[in-house]
């Protein structure tokens, strides 16, 4: 069951790899995650994320290969509070016609990511990643 979660996880990312381009002047910043969590099983695949003006690039460590996927961002809500990263932050992302929810939640404690897109086959598929460290940029 585990290797079919991975052939799904990495299925998914070759989906999403693409890149385009934009910038804009506004919350850029860095998450960092060593696991990923899907059918609430976590599975060891280390990601950065990054948010540069009106791009996410997400880049994934499997085994030897890395893969990277840039998101347009066509319409966010920021409510994100940078001195304690705390807040909420809301993408809505497309990548080669294909739009996913990117959600970002903080506290005092934590900060977490989850990301909800719809597969192949029409289902909802959602990801979530609990984050070690926010680098602002």
């Amino acid at each position: 069951m585990q290797y079919i979660k991975h052939i799904i996880v990495l299925c998914s990312i070759i989906m999403f790899a693409t890149s385009a381009s934009a910038q804009s002047t506004d919350l850029n910043f860095s998450l960092q995650s060593s696991s990923i969590q899907m059918d609430g099983e976590s599975t060891p695949i280390g990601s950065i994320m990054t948010k540069e003006g009106n791009q996410f690039v997400w880049s994934q460590q499997i085994g030897e290969n890395e893969s990277v996927s840039t998101y347009n961002i066509v319409n966010k809500l920021e409510n994100w509070d940078k001195n304690n990263s705390s807040g909420s932050i809301e993408y809505t992302l497309e990548i080669n016609e294909f739009e996913s929810v990117l959600t970002i939640t903080g506290d005092d404690s934590s900060v977490s990511v989850t990301l909800s897109s719809i597969n192949a086959n029409g289902q909802i598929e959602t990801l979530s990643f609990n984050i070690s460290n926010v680098t602002y940029n």
